[in-house]
């Protein structure tokens, strides 16, 4: 599996990471990303689409964490979109749905226009999480 994410998730992530209030946050993400398809399977699919979810998931519960991700399950890839804490000083219920809808619309637009270069690829590796530009990324063709 090779998760993708938008300057959006990485600057929230950032910006997050750097509280003490949201010290869980990095190892929460971690476990998302070592997570096996069905556990990425698991959340709202926000778009009704079964062979290209755009999900919504709880991360550490109701009081935790939103994460709003893009999967193709054929390619096994995820992108991650958008990420933000239920509670605390940073806090929000939910994302707008015209964001959440803008959000979809992009990163579509970077998967068929091939705009790579408005993406990073994630690593979870001992227990960080780091951000690197990929050089190019396979999409197999959807139906």
């Amino acid at each position: 599996m090779r998760f993708y994410c938008l300057e959006d998730f990485k600057l929230g992530f950032t910006k997050l990471s750097k509280k003490n209030s949201y010290s869980d946050l990095e190892s929460l993400t971690v476990d998302f990303v070592n997570g096996d398809s069905d556990f990425l399977k698991i959340g709202v699919n926000l778009n009704r689409n079964n062979e290209q979810p755009y999900v919504k998931k709880r991360l550490k519960g109701r009081s935790g964490y939103r994460i709003y991700y893009y999967f193709l399950i054929m390619g096994d890839q995820i992108f991650m979109l958008y990420i933000h804490p239920k509670t605390g000083v940073l806090g929000s219920t939910n994302l707008e749905e015209k964001y959440r809808a803008d959000l979809l619309k992009r990163i579509k637009d970077i998967i068929v226009n091939k705009k790579w270069e408005k993406l990073y690829e994630v690593f979870a590796d001992d227990d960080k999480i780091s951000f690197k530009k990929p050089a190019k990324i396979t999409i197999p063709s959807q139906k």
